[in-house]
């Protein structure tokens, strides 16, 4: 691990060597999932990004304007519920949050015998 930010001996972390050797394997990711997106007809926009008013931000010196919620239902022909659950899911895990989950339950019922 030396070459991946961990030194032998006494415990050390070279950081700039950490992050470069972690940026080998999350980076594909970012660019996977901007091609995805792409792929699908969403544009994916970065940068910081400023609230301009109540419905527009601007990301990169472009000012982008939202639709209201209604709108977009009609538009994807999806319910509110569902329309609602994907914007807080992108809004709590950013991209991660637009991935498949699975449908499995997190737990089992375990019963005696």
């Amino acid at each position: 691990m030396r070459s991946k930010g961990i030194a032998g001996g006494e415990p050390a972390i070279a950081w700039s060597e950490l992050i470069k050797f972690k940026r080998t394997f999350t980076e594909p990711v970012l660019a996977m999932k901007e091609k995805n997106l792409a792929k699908n007809g969403i544009d994916a926009y970065q940068g910081r990004a400023k609230f301009r008013g109540s419905r527009s931000v601007e990301v990169g010196g472009e000012v982008l304007e939202g639709e209201k919620m209604a709108a977009l239902c009609r538009e994807f022909d999806v319910s509110r519920k569902t329309d609602y659950k994907i914007f807080h899911r992108y809004k709590d895990c950013g991209l991660e949050g637009l991935t498949d989950r699975s449908r499995r339950p997190y737990w089992q019922l375990a019963l005696p015998r």
